[in-house]
């Protein structure tokens, strides 16, 4: 009841070393510590008040694979950052990207209106449904691009990715074709694809003049097929499809949006997600990092 309590200037400046030293404290959490140290009961929306004042937004978390710590994959990022990247985009290659994403024929709205002390009900099914699995592969360019994808039911294994590379016909106009991935084991596959009478993956990429180069490990934020991923499920969320035939005609519809988009800022992107969260990796903060003519021009700190 009453004038809630205010947090004056003295305060303020612990609540910005609070909130930038511990960023996985909630509202809750923050407001009862505030409370103890003033002495005073201090609510939730002062805190939320006072944590604009200071520049600082409450968001939705970014995780961080912890294993990217290790001094071993630190030095794996930060070579491929600095060192990989620039030397295939300034050296003219025909860059591609590849990654899976899953879908579930039950996805609905997450958030809606209502009058305040009611819940929003909206229906959905209660079942998941089939998984799918979009296999998606898109040229890093500027303009037409050459994207390839297969939706297929359930989970990846080594004869529908095989079937998926066997089906991808590269560009030949005398350049190096780059195909970048993660380290999925069935991005390596070899005993599994010999067990099924097919050629190994590395042998079938060779026989395409494709060069494979796996990202470093526990770095998923490092291939900028998440973004193009993000966009589809926001879409195919809004679109609700419960067949297989319209969630394909809904991907389909949404990849003739990335024909024509340029999708070196989301190379970019990505790249300068991962040096915000290892922003300790020695010369790794860029001062700039721009694209021209499609090939990407870094400065860092210390160094070009």
């Amino acid at each position: 009841m009453g004038r809630k309590e205010k947090i004056n200037q003295k305060y303020l400046s612990y609540l910005r070393l609070c909130v930038n030293s511990s960023r996985t404290k909630t509202q809750k959490e923050v407001a009862q510590y505030f409370s103890k140290l003033m002495g005073k009961r201090v609510s939730q929306p002062t805190i939320c008040r006072a944590i604009k004042r200071v520049k600082t937004t409450y968001k939705k978390m970014t995780y961080q694979a912890s294993e990217q710590f290790k001094y071993k994959n630190k030095v794996k990022i930060k070579q491929f950052i600095s060192e990989a990247i620039p030397s295939l985009t300034q050296s003219n290659a025909n860059l591609f990207f590849l990654d899976e994403c899953s879908f579930h024929l039950n996805l609905a709205p997450r958030r809606g209106y209502s009058h305040r002390g009611s819940p929003v009900i909206y229906q959905k099914p209660g079942d998941k449904g089939k998984h799918y699995t979009l296999i998606l592969l898109v040229q890093i360019t500027n303009g037409e691009k050459i994207i390839h994808s297969k939706l297929i039911g359930g989970s990846l294994s080594s004869q529908t990715f095989h079937e998926f590379l066997t089906e991808f016909n590269p560009p030949n106009n005398g350049r190096r074709n780059v195909l970048i991935m993660d380290n999925l084991s069935t991005h390596r596959a070899k005993q599994s694809c010999l067990d099924l009478g097919l050629t190994p993956i590395k042998e079938l990429l060779r026989s395409k003049n494709i060069e494979p180069i796996y990202l470093p490990s526990y770095t998923p934020e490092l291939n900028p097929i998440e973004k193009c991923f993000n966009i589809i499920r926001q879409y195919i969320e809004a679109k609700q499809p419960r067949e297989k035939e319209d969630l394909n005609t809904f991907i389909q519809k949404k990849l003739k949006f990335f024909n024509k988009e340029d999708l070196t800022k989301y190379l970019k992107n990505s790249i300068k997600e991962c040096l915000m969260k290892n922003s300790d990796i020695d010369n790794a903060e860029p001062n700039d990092l721009t694209f021209r003519d499609g090939k990407c021009i870094f400065s860092f700190k210390d160094h070009d």
